[in-house]
């Protein structure tokens, strides 16, 4: 069939150009963006429109996971008013205050899940400007510690990149 052969025609020439690629490691998928590069580049597209399309599209989808999850929601409102610091405990406390009442069905019980919850949205929000920094306080206590800040771009892209390391 026509389609199938033009589809291998594509592959094909997708292929030539893939040594060719070069591609940010910045990306969780690289071998996807790699991919996606040389394929847009077979099509007659200039080297760099995929790479551009996928940033727009993973910056979207933060922004979205941001507005859609009310504990991301509310860690937003906080950062608004300026940087926080203090325990996890605290923070499930003052968290609830800037949360919409409305979305409660789905909000932490303890520190814990807070915990787990701001581990999995911290590249999300890191992407949109706002540093989410875990660690342990000062001895004899130990305590969760949470700090919570506006970040420059420069720190964001030093945020992300670190956030890559640990994912890849």
């Amino acid at each position: 069939p026509p389609g199938v052969a033009a589809l291998l025609d594509l592959v094909s020439a997708a292929m030539r150009e893939l040594h060719e690629v070069d591609v940010p490691d910045e990306f969780r998928l690289v071998d996807f963006a790699q991919w996606g590069e040389a394929v847009t580049i077979a099509l007659g597209h200039a080297p760099g429109r995929f790479v551009a399309a996928y940033r727009r599209n993973l910056a979207s989808v933060a922004d979205e996971a941001v507005l859609a999850d009310p504990v991301a929601n509310a860690v937003r409102k906080l950062a608004d008013r300026g940087d926080w610091t203090g325990t996890c405990l605290q923070l499930l406390g003052v968290l609830a205050v800037h949360a919409d009442p409305h979305d409660r069905r789905d909000w932490p019980s303890s520190e814990v899940p807070l915990g787990m919850r701001l581990s999995t949205l911290g590249p999300a929000l890191a992407r949109i400007g706002i540093e989410v920094r875990r660690y342990r306080g000062r001895w004899p206590k130990r305590e969760r510690m949470v700090s919570i800040r506006r970040i420059s771009a420069d720190h964001r892209d030093a945020c992300e990149e670190a956030v890559q390391g640990v994912q890849g």
